[in-house]
């Protein structure tokens, strides 16, 4: 008996045996028996047929994307359920929270996601707590990726995500109030005088959250964590109060008193913010990509270009964030689940993903092609990016983010000196390390 189809297969054991025939059916197969001629691709896929009595047995895999961006691998998600005879179900959760919402879940026992968002700050925390399956085909796919994004997601020689989209704070500019965008921030602030006989601002952003602010701490030569020789983070040198980082949050008062209005340090800051931008209220605007569908959207004639210049001559230098797709240790497909993942991030699709979320993929063979060569947010982020530091991985960072946004709202909100309430967060940050190596020779 001759058959020339070819066969995809994966089992967990010999006597359990799940595969594909793209051409043929079989109603048995042992493991011990192989037809002439038959083809076994070993490639981590699978689904269709069980050897037990050639029931057709359908996987379905569940997903979970961002909010608002499953129509983004609609594509690609019909595409690889037609190759691989499964279903693909996806669910939206802000990638912010997923992985709370994965916590939540294996402690409630609920259903476990097979692919979801991992955000390269909560990568740390993730692999320490033991939620995530490493990516072994990242071993040899890791090159296709910017150096930038790929290194966020490895720890211990393993990797735990694959880049999706790298992403960095920008100014958006209406090219109906500023002809053209401006270089420095005194420009910005001499921009916001002249618009206030109009009752309008200038360039506003959410600078009372640390993700904003510390553009104006590294770009005095600030940081949260210094790094060891070899560029690692070193947890134990904590920057957050020096004179550096001072001046920084100095020049960041001087430009909140001049141009920003009190109640956008409010509760629903963020919404205030843009909603003023997308009704001409001010004339520019720091923020994501994640901000561009809902600016256009509104009607304003968009214009993108990098952060300014600060008085040093410096200019704003935030963090820039990387999100992966991640498996879940506890997910139920985690071999078809590693091969949704490849084939998401194949060029097409995450071309796909760029026009219809503005998420720039990290993929080297797409970075000279014309969409991105030519596309002002592409550029503005890719410039930015070349420069930033990412986001500090480290175990625990959200904690790290929770004390340095109370220190830098209490400055901002209440007026207590900055020296004052970043010293205080030093000292959370120091007391949080030391019990998190105490916790670990405990535990070895």
């Amino acid at each position: 008996m001759r058959i020339q189809s070819k066969i995809y297969l994966i089992t967990k054991n010999s006597s359990n045996l799940t595969y594909q025939f793209y051409n043929e059916s079989v109603k048995k197969c042992k493991w011990s028996h192989i037809y002439e001629n038959i083809i076994f691709t070993f490639d981590n896929c699978c689904f269709g047929y069980s050897c037990k009595g050639g029931a057709q047995e359908i996987t379905t895999l569940e997903v979970w994307e961002d909010v608002s961006k499953a129509s983004a691998i609609g594509k690609a998600v019909s595409d690889f359920e037609a190759m691989y005879n499964c279903q693909v179900k996806i669910r939206e959760i802000d990638a912010i929270n997923q992985l709370g919402a994965l916590r939540e879940h294996i402690k409630d026992k609920s259903s476990i996601p097979d692919v979801m968002i991992l955000v390269s700050d909560k990568m740390g925390e993730a692999v320490k707590d033991g939620l995530l399956s490493p990516l072994d085909f990242m071993d040899t796919d890791r090159d296709q990726y910017m150096d930038s994004a790929v290194g966020v997601f490895a720890d211990g020689g393993k990797f735990y995500a694959a880049p999706r989209s790298v992403e960095s704070l920008v100014v958006y500019y209406n090219q109906d109030m500023i002809e053209y965008p401006l270089e420095t921030l005194s420009e910005y602030e001499k921009n916001a005088k002249e618009n206030k006989k109009q009752g309008k601002l200038g360039l506003i952003g959410k600078f009372d959250d640390i993700y904003y602010a510390y553009g104006f701490i590294r770009g005095y030569g600030g940081y949260i964590f210094g790094k060891n020789p070899d560029g690692s983070l070193n947890v134990h040198d904590i920057g957050i109060d020096s004179e550096k980082a001072m001046k920084g949050l100095e020049e960041l008062t001087d430009y909140i008193k001049s141009s920003i209005p009190q109640d956008i340090f409010e509760k629903n800051g963020d919404a205030l913010i843009d909603t003023l931008f997308m009704k001409g209220k001010a004339s520019a605007v720091i923020n994501g990509p994640w901000a561009l569908e809902k600016y256009a959207k509104a009607g304003v004639n968009i214009g993108i270009a990098p952060l300014p210049k600060l008085k040093n001559g410096q200019r704003l230098a935030p963090f820039y964030g990387v999100k992966g797709y991640a498996v879940p240790e506890k997910a139920q497909n985690k071999i078809l689940a590693a091969k949704l993942i490849e084939f998401l991030n194949q060029p097409e699709y995450a071309e796909d993903r760029y026009f219809k979320k503005a998420e720039l993929p990290p993929i080297k063979k797409l970075m000279d092609e014309s969409f991105i060569e030519y596309d002002e947010l592409a550029n503005a982020m890719i410039n930015e990016i070349n420069m930033l530091d990412p986001m500090p991985s480290v175990d625990k960072m959200n904690e790290v983010w929770g004390d340095l946004n109370y220190a830098l709202n209490r400055s901002i909100v209440y007026g207590i000196p900055y020296k004052s309430t970043f010293k205080n967060a030093k000292i959370r940050i120091e007391k949080m390390n030391s019990e998190n190596e105490l916790a670990s020779l405990n535990f070895q």
